[in-house]
């Protein structure tokens, strides 16, 4: 069995968001394979075209989201970024529509929570997000969303999953990977990437 993890690539993307998350799944992946264990997470790119240019010199392909079905992913990760691209996009918005009741879990990482503000995923929800600027932003842009920010780098309500900046899509991962493999697979991954922070 595998958990199928979709990260949400869009122009303007901040990769970094993408990038330190996913290690700690490729991670958990190398920890279960020294213990004889078959690879639990597969993680993919997903967005409306194939192809994205996220630096310089860094391109990511990514599968179309409209050829994945309702019960492709397990959990949709929202990165941080130009979120007008994201909130702007009908496709997008039909997408996770279709997916959400399906989902595991709906998660963002830092100002990838305007988009589910947006889409009127955080209303009555306790999140975490970028204490100053995209908390601000979504109390302003959307008034009636009954939002209350916890100073917590992770906050889980209900299926949806927050975090605060980007750093903390680390701590994010995990406790995703806590609650699946469990407390020592999350230490050995923590030794592993010598993190030290929230996690």
């Amino acid at each position: 069995m595998t958990k199928r993890i979709g990260f949400l690539i869009f122009d303007g993307v901040y990769f970094t968001d993408v990038a330190i998350t996913r290690i700690v799944f490729e991670e958990a992946n190398y920890v279960l394979s020294t213990l004889n264990k078959p690879k639990f997470y597969e993680v993919i790119s997903v967005g409306e075209k194939n192809k994205y240019k996220v630096s310089l010199s860094t391109t990511e392909y990514a599968k179309k989201i409209s050829d994945l079905g309702k019960n492709d992913l397990d959990i949709l990760i929202i990165p941080g970024g130009k979120m007008d691209n994201v909130t702007g996009s009908k496709k997008i918005k039909n997408f996770i529509q279709t997916i959400y009741p399906n989902l595991e879990k709906l998660v963002s990482i830092c100002g990838g929570a305007v988009a589910l503000a947006h889409f009127g995923y955080l209303n009555g929800k306790k999140i975490a997000t970028h204490p100053i600027g995209r908390y601000e932003e979504i109390k302003k842009k959307y008034p009636d969303n009954k939002i209350e920010l916890l100073k917590k780098p992770v906050v889980e309500d209900g299926k949806v999953m927050t975090s605060g900046g980007v750093f903390k899509g680390v701590d994010l991962a995990l406790e995703i990977v806590r609650q699946d493999l469990g407390t020592k697979i999350k230490q050995r991954i923590i030794q592993e990437i010598r993190y030290f922070g929230e996690g």
